[in-house]
């Protein structure tokens, strides 16, 4: 009997194959854009990273039974579509986190310090032009956070104990107490908490009710000095 068949359209570490392998047959990036439209007909499982599946994908897929999403997110799957077909669609929350909540500090880091300008300075020979920057820091500045999840959280610890940051968070889904316990101010009002931060720093999932949350009326509420970093999915903003 066959062993079934996982196909992995997007770039992975190898320990995925070695781990899958003994037991299943894998298909990976450059086989599946080899010959994309077998490996979908012939897939019972699927794990992509960026690859989206909109339903003309899925139609494509009858024999397949999960989808086991390499990340958090899961808007690049037709969800319903994926529920019509009976396909189990996964992820993984939080299996990222610690590396995505040190990736966001970095670009506050980067912000607020210049960082590539001062870079192509130096490479470029005119160190001198230092004193043209004006450098700030995160050090008992105020940080808000839109998003409340694991990463939100990672981030809010680094920043709090770390930085000495006021922490305030937006997130309809966690409550004060929880908030509380990790150190971090509940506001109920987004507009209150773009006003009053000096670095807004975005921790959601990609839906409808989020898609373009930061618009003009969001970004003129914000600090002139602000710095907005966006760890999550692009059209969070506009």
């Amino acid at each position: 009997m066959d062993r079934p068949l996982i196909v992995i359209p997007d770039p992975v570490h190898p320990d995925v194959f070695e781990t899958l392998r003994p037991r299943f047959r894998v298909i990976g990036d450059d086989e599946f854009e080899g010959d994309r439209k077998a490996a979908l007909a012939q897939a019972e499982a699927m794990i992509p990273r960026s690859f989206k599946m909109p339903k003309e994908i899925l139609e494509a897929c009858p024999r397949l039974k999960v989808i086991a999403r390499h990340g958090a997110g899961v808007d690049s799957v037709d969800m319903p579509t994926a529920s019509r077909l009976g396909i189990v669609v996964a992820n993984v929350p939080g299996g990222n986190g610690n590396a995505v909540a040190e990736a966001t500090v970095t670009l506050m880091l980067a912000a607020i310090w210049r960082t590539p300008l001062a870079h192509d300075f130096v490479k470029s020979n005119q160190f001198e032009r230092r004193w043209d920057l004006h450098f700030e820091q995160l050090t008992d500045r105020t940080l808000g956070l839109v998003g409340l999840g694991n990463i939100g959280a990672r981030v809010a610890h680094i920043c709090g104990a770390g930085f000495d940051m006021k922490v305030l968070g937006y997130d309809p889904f966690v409550d004060r107490e929880r908030m509380a316990q990790i150190g971090v101010e509940k506001i109920d009002d987004l507009a209150v908490l773009l006003r009053t931060a000096d670095v807004v720093s975005l921790h959601l999932p990609l839906t409808p009710e989020t898609n373009h949350l930061i618009a003009e009326k969001e970004l003129r509420l914000m600090k002139k000095s602000a710095v907005l970093v966006n760890a999550a999915r692009g059209r969070l903003i506009d």
